[in-house]
């Protein structure tokens, strides 16, 4: 594992602290690298860089643990105030009603997804964006 010093500006600091307080991770290295690796594994799927099936039991490991640490962040967060814990679990719901109310799947064609991975790389391309 390698060690990593960074600098932000207050307000990120300020929003890194404030997530870490609200139980998204258990610290602000485990949120950054949460961050890192969603990120990582992202461009990965847009650039369409192969897996790496030598690290699937890494991998796996790996999930165990995130899932283990969502649910205890899950927890915290439903013991810090039920309440909006409660509003955020049935706005998901009515999110996914919305999703089944809103028809039958289209089936994603190549074109669909070139033109998805045309904009993410543009996007990515952007100075400042990352």
């Amino acid at each position: 594992m390698t060690r990593l010093t960074i600098e932000l500006r207050d307000e990120d600091a300020a929003f890194l602290a404030d997530r870490v307080a609200h139980g998204e991770a258990t610290s602000p290295a485990v949120f950054v690298a949460d961050l890192v690796r969603t990120q990582r594994i992202m461009f990965e799927e847009v650039m369409g860089m192969p897996d790496h099936p030598d690290d699937s039991d890494q991998e796996e490991e790996e999930d165990a643990t995130w899932a283990a640490d969502f649910r205890a962040r899950t927890e915290r967060a439903k013991a810090r105030d039920p309440v909006a814990f409660q509003q955020a679990v049935e706005r998901m719901h009515q999110m996914i009603r919305e999703g089944i109310e809103s028809g039958p799947a289209v089936e994603m064609t190549d074109a669909d997804w070139d033109r998805i991975r045309k904009n993410v790389r543009d996007r990515l391309a952007r100075p400042g964006n990352p």
